[in-house]
């Protein structure tokens, strides 16, 4: 094949292509999950590291990221409230609450829990007038199994409102979900330099 024909071969699969993008993005996309409120960082942390909480050291707020990692903690308990205002350059009311605590329980054991409260404020929908909103309360048992590894539990019950009116065919969502996570926190050597591996 010749170089002329391999060029006309080549634009017309890339002007198909991008006509085919086209339509793909014309049609309808709806997101199919709910809840959207749980995949926001709850601590400015781990936000303003571009959401690498899960990489972190241990802290109060490692109850989003990992639950396995309180016994690691060095002080025995903690609370942390978060706010966060969620695009505040377009709507005033939307934002998103978060309270976390945590207790260690002798060397090995600790408790957490936390509360999330999202607002998405006040929408005037028809004649109504609603405020939707989403929550999730979590708790959460975890245990250090030696002196690099700990595992937890956690169970967490979500709520979201978010239709403009209540009746047969609309009702808030309610959700139990369960988790088990496991934490490793130790040190390898990489060349001549110790690294931390968490």
């Amino acid at each position: 094949m010749n170089r002329k024909r391999l060029s006309i071969l080549i634009v017309s699969f890339l002007l198909l292509t991008a006509a085919r993008a086209q339509d793909v993005k014309n049609q309808l996309n709806p997101v199919y999950y709910g809840v959207n409120s749980l995949i926001i960082a709850p601590d400015a942390r781990a936000g303003g590291l571009g959401d690498v909480g899960a990489a972190t050291d241990p802290d109060v707020n490692s109850q989003y990221w990992n639950p396995a990692k309180y016994p690691f903690n060095i002080s025995r308990a903690g609370v942390s409230l978060n706010y966060t205002p969620w695009l505040r350059q377009l709507v005033s009311d939307i934002d998103l609450a978060n309270i976390t605590g945590y207790y260690r329980i002798g060397n090995y054991d600790a408790l957490s829990a936390s509360l999330r409260y999202f607002s998405l404020g006040e929408v005037i929908a028809d004649e109504y007038t609603i405020k939707p909103y989403e929550m999730a309360v979590d708790v959460a048992y975890s245990r250090m199994l030696s002196e690099t590894f700990s595992a937890a539990v956690a169970l967490r019950y979500i709520y979201s409102d978010l239709a403009y009116k209540q009746d047969d065919e609309t009702t808030p969502g309610s959700a139990f979900a369960a988790d088990i996570a496991l934490y490793h926190n130790g040190y390898i050597n990489l060349g001549q330099r110790e690294c931390q591996l968490g």
